[in-house]
């Protein structure tokens, strides 16, 4: 196993004699997806890939101004879901906070409950905002590239 930080310079290979199958996941996947590094150790500029490379097909018949405007879409959606994450972290806090001062415990799980649900919709709507990037992106590398 590997696990390699976002940016952060990593080599994978095998040490012994036996052939390997890898199985390569890379989570989250919002391109571009690797970071590139020349021979004297500076960071490239990103390499974005159409997703067919990722063996997922290519979106070439929804307009690229639509693509745009879908993740604009998402990204607005998720900068709202960010906000009532952020005001319901500090309202449910404050009642955890309280519940666990006067070991009320039925109140402090239903506060850490409401601010796990208030996570939860944050980031569920951050894999919207992903998919509809890797969308727009996947297709602006297919048109650079001529296919």
């Amino acid at each position: 196993m590997c696990v390699a930080l976002a940016g952060e310079k990593h080599v994978v290979r095998n040490v012994g004699d036996v052939p390997v199958i890898m199985y390569l996941s890379v989570t989250p996947h919002i391109q571009p997806t690797h970071t590139m590094w020349t021979e004297q150790g500076t960071r490239q500029p990103p390499h974005f890939a159409p997703s067919t490379v990722y063996d997922v097909p290519l979106d070439a018949a929804t307009p690229i101004a639509d693509l745009l405007g879908r993740h604009l879409e998402a990204a607005e959606a998720l900068a709202e879901k960010a906000e009532a994450m952020a005001r319901a972290q500090r309202e449910q806090a404050a009642a955890l906070k309280q519940a666990l001062a006067t070991g009320d415990m039925e109140v402090a799980v239903s506060a850490r409950n409401k601010m796990w649900e208030a996570l939860y919709a944050m980031f569920s709507e951050s894999f919207v905002l992903a998919q509809a990037w890797n969308d727009l992106t996947s297709r602006l590398a297919s048109d650079e590239r001529g296919g």
